[in-house]
């Protein structure tokens, strides 16, 4: 049994380590699939082992969606780091849609994880408080994270949309249309919950 399995991984995993292109950009493993969203070139090799090791070590990470758990995530970690709940559910949805727990490739060789699409570049100062990149696949480590990453935007920009925006990216022409799309989904959760 062992062996089949291991053979049925090898089988759906070659293709993308040999370099081989991938039509919707997606690994498949054992009837999960991982999405990488717009992947512009090939995800490395760590970057693929990264995201195989979780499939298979962590498979409960892999089918996940907006719980009671993730809401009460949203809540406490909105109330820790003292942003706005709805701002930061808006971003989820911009991010991830349904707070995902996918992994995606950008330009630049970083990879964004989780529901909160957390960028690598920021796995060395999360290591500083005890947070590995593996963390970050539970939906409400990710979201506490996104909360905390929301907040220091704040801290340097105010509590305003530019703030937001910058959740994203820091420079105007990525920033700003963000911001825009993030005020939308915004607008809509509030008329919702009224």
């Amino acid at each position: 049994m062992q062996f089949i399995f291991f053979t049925k991984i090898i089988w759906r995993v070659v293709p993308l380590w040999s370099g081989a292109s991938n039509k919707n950009n997606s690994i498949v493993c054992e009837n999960k699939i991982l999405y990488f969203g717009n992947v512009h070139g090939y995800l490395s090799k760590m970057q693929k082992l990264f995201v195989i090791l979780i499939v298979y070590i962590f498979p409960a990470l892999t089918a996940a969606q907006i719980t009671p758990y993730t809401n009460s995530c949203f809540s406490s970690a909105a109330k820790y780091q003292q942003v706005d709940e709805t701002v930061l559910r808006a971003i989820a949805i911009k991010e991830s849609s349904n707070c995902n727990p996918i992994i995606r490739s950008n330009k630049n060789k970083s990879i964004d994880v989780g529901c909160m699409q957390i960028n690598s570049i920021h796995f060395h100062d999360l290591k500083k408080y005890g947070v590995a990149p593996k963390d970050l696949l539970d939906q409400c480590t990710n979201i506490y994270i996104g909360a905390w990453h929301y907040k220091k935007k704040i801290i340097k920009h105010g509590n305003n949309w530019i703030a937001v925006g910058a959740y994203h990216s820091e420079t105007q022409a990525l920033r700003d249309p963000y911001a825009r799309d993030v005020h939308q989904i915004w607008s809509r959760l509030r008329a919702s919950i009224k």
